[in-house]
Formats: structure tokens, C-alpha cells, sequence
């Protein structure tokens, strides 16, 4: 492999550490009016939920390092409790009361009813080998189903 740069490499180079440099010096900037911003306010910061999910959200992708350096209105493991309580919160589905459900459940029980009087071949014991032979292409096919929303 050639050891010297060709001069595309040079310049990508160049323009990488110029790009850096200026993210440096935007970051220092936002990171001094804050400082400013904050001295001025008295008592207590409030946050709204939606301020909170984005500190924690930027704040995971920051890391613990940067947390600590920079954190200026939580502390560092505020942010990343809050971001564990929203990945809990992903996970918690509350149960959604409809008062039609109750004819709903009497309708699926009827219709259940229905299908084994019409089909009493149905649930009768098959050997697991059976029934993985009969439905393997099915069961392959669901794995492509599943969308993280």
C-alpha cells in the first residue's frame, strides 16, 4: 500500500479537522450563553416531560463523560433516569377501558362456539412434530413480521 497521501486524502483531511475546530468552537459557545443564561435565573428550573424525554434522549447519546463536563441544569444521573423511564414507559402498555368491550367478548365467545361445533376435528391432540411440519413455513414467515414503531 502506497504510504503517501494522494492529494484527495490530504484534503478531506484538512477539511475534517477545520470542520471539527468549528464544531469545537460552536459547542464552547452554546456552552458559555448557557452559563450566562442559567446565572440569571432564580430558583428552580422547571422542565416540561417533552424537555425532559429530549435531555435524556441527547443525553444517552452524549454519554456518562461528556454528562459530567457539561450537565449545567441536572445532574448527569437525573438525565440518565430519565431515560430509563422512558424506555420503561416504552414497555408499559395500560389497559384501555371501552365499554363496548363487553359485547365484544360475547360476540368472540359465541363465535368460538361456533367454530367448534362446525369443526370438531378441531383441538385434538397432535404430536408437536406434526404440528411443526405443518406450519414450519408460517412460523419461518412471522419473523419478518415484527416493526419496532
Amino acid at each position: 500500500m502506497d504510504t503517501i497521501l494522494k492529494p484527495v486524502h490530504t484534503l478531506a483531511l484538512m477539511f475534517a479537522g477545520r470542520l471539527s475546530r468549528r464544531q469545537a468552537a460552536a459547542i464552547e459557545s452554546h456552552l458559555a450563553v448557557n452559563r450566562l443564561l442559567l446565572a440569571r435565573v432564580e430558583g428552580r428550573l422547571l422542565l416540561t416531560d417533552v424537555e425532559r424525554a429530549n435531555l435524556a434522549v441527547l443525553g444517552l447519546a452524549m454519554g456518562r463523560d461528556l454528562l459530567e463536563e457539561n450537565s449545567l441544569i441536572v445532574q448527569p444521573e437525573t438525565i440518565l433516569r430519565w431515560h430509563r423511564q422512558l424506555v420503561a414507559a416504552k414497555w408499559t402498555y395500560k389497559a384501555r377501558s371501552n365499554p363496548n368491550r363487553v359485547g365484544l367478548m360475547k360476540t368472540i365467545k359465541a363465535l368460538a362456539v361456533k367454530f367448534a361445533i362446525e369443526n370438531p376435528s378441531w383441538g385434538k391432540r397432535t404430536p408437536w412434530s406434526t404440528f411443526i411440519k405443518a406450519h414450519a413455513a408460517s412460523i419461518a414467515a412471522t419473523g419478518f413480521f415484527t416493526t419496532e414503531v
